[in-house]
């Protein structure tokens, strides 16, 4: 089970600081949080990749450099998410 701990407007539109999900990769652990709470999805995804205004960290590191969505969990990572604001 991956602890998932959102910030900002992705927190807001959830209504929840953690979640917990089970996945693989960070992709699986999106997916089963998209099936339990679509607004992560449209949150966080467009077109199958992270949107440009979303930060995912694995352990603190981003997952850019990790895999990207294919970075492994081990099943006692903690994945944050986060979304820059925006606004004039």
């Amino acid at each position: 089970m991956v602890t998932v701990t959102l910030y900002g407007p992705v927190r807001d539109a959830v209504g929840e600081k953690r979640l917990s999900a089970e996945g693989e990769t960070v992709g699986d652990v999106l997916e089963t949080l998209t099936s339990d709470y679509p607004t992560v999805g449209e949150r966080v995804l467009a077109d199958g990749e992270v949107r440009g205004q979303v930060q995912i960290f694995v352990d603190g590191r981003k997952i850019g450099p990790l895999g990207g969505l294919e970075t492994p969990l081990d099943g006692v990572d903690t994945v944050q998410i986060t979304e820059a604001m925006s606004g004039g």
